[in-house]
C-alpha cells in the first residue's frame, strides 16, 4: 500500500478513540467468528481465544509421532498443530502448557487410536528401558 492509498482510504483520529474501538474489538473479540452470515455452529474462526481438544505428554515430539501415527490408522485428515494451551478462567500469571491440538470434529477417533494403543502396551516398561540403558 502506498502512502497516497493510505491517506486516501484511512483518516486519522485520536489516541483516545483509538483506544474505545480497541477496547471493544478486545471485549467483544470472542462473540462470535468472523465469517459474515455464518451458519456453522461453534464456528470460533478469528476469535480472540478458542476451545480446542489438545493433548501433551512428558515429551512433545513422543506425543506429536503417536499422534500422526494414530490420526493416519484413524483415516483423518487433517492437521496437528502446536498450540499454547491457557486454561480457562486461570489467572494471568499462570502457567500455559505446550500441546498437540487435535482435528476439529476428529479428536475422539485419534483419541482412541492412542488409547487402544496405550492398552496394546506391555506392562513392565523396565525391559525396555534396560534395552536403552
Amino acid at each position: 500500500m502506498t502512502y497516497k492509498e493510505l491517506k486516501r482510504n484511512y483518516a486519522p483520529i485520536s489516541t483516545a478513540d483509538a483506544e474505545k474501538h480497541w477496547r471493544a474489538e478486545h471485549r467483544d473479540g470472542d462473540a462470535g467468528c468472523i465469517h459474515k452470515d455464518c451458519a456453522i455452529v461453534g464456528c470460533d474462526y478469528g476469535k480472540r481465544t478458542q476451545s480446542v481438544h489438545a493433548i501433551t505428554g512428558d515429551s512433545l515430539l513422543d506425543v506429536m509421532c503417536r499422534a500422526v501415527k494414530a490420526k493416519k490408522r484413524a483415516g483423518v485428515e487433517g492437521r496437528l498443530d502446536v498450540v499454547r494451551v491457557c486454561e480457562s478462567g486461570a489467572p494471568a500469571e499462570a502457567a500455559s502448557t505446550v500441546a498437540i491440538k487435535l482435528p476439529r470434529g476428529s479428536h475422539e477417533d485419534i483419541i482412541d487410536q492412542l488409547q487402544a494403543e496405550a492398552d496394546d502396551a506391555p506392562e513392565d516398561d523396565d525391559d525396555e528401558d534396560a534395552a536403552f540403558g
